[in-house]
């Protein structure tokens, strides 16, 4: 059996499906690169963070986890999807808390292995 593979995280506001021309494609709305709030601490809600993986067969079990800048998982997420050619998994995280401006960190494991990272930057909003 091949593994699929992480090709992409990316942070959205939302996550359309094109339905009508039968080809599902996706549609990412406002890609995100960092966050602002104007205090702290805060809650984040929503965020939709889009994982994208290609390739591999049969079907997995995965993790996403939100590390705040001080080491500590403020959201953990379990997902499952059937591997094929293409896939998009959108998960949404709602309510996460924010103590802190900073460095943050989504990490996804597949079957208990790291497979990729990416930073969100969480700033204090400029007055």
């Amino acid at each position: 059996m091949t593994h699929p593979q992480l090709v992409a995280i990316v942070p959205s506001e939302d996550v359309l499906q094109t339905l009508v021309n039968g080809d599902g494609r996706y549609t990412l709305h406002r890609v995100l690169y960092d966050l602002y709030s104007p205090s702290f601490p805060a809650r984040l809600s929503p965020l939709t963070v889009n994982l994208i993986f290609c390739g591999g067969s049969g079907r997995y079990a995965g993790t996403l986890q939100m590390v705040n800048p001080a080491g500590q998982v403020v959201s953990e997420t379990r997902f499952g999807f059937e591997a094929r050619t293409y896939h998009l998994q959108g998960i949404t995280l709602k309510d996460v808390p924010v103590e802190m401006p900073g460095d943050y960190c989504l990490n996804v494991e597949l079957e208990g292995q790291p497979v990729g990272h990416a930073p969100l930057v969480i700033r204090p909003l400029a007055a």
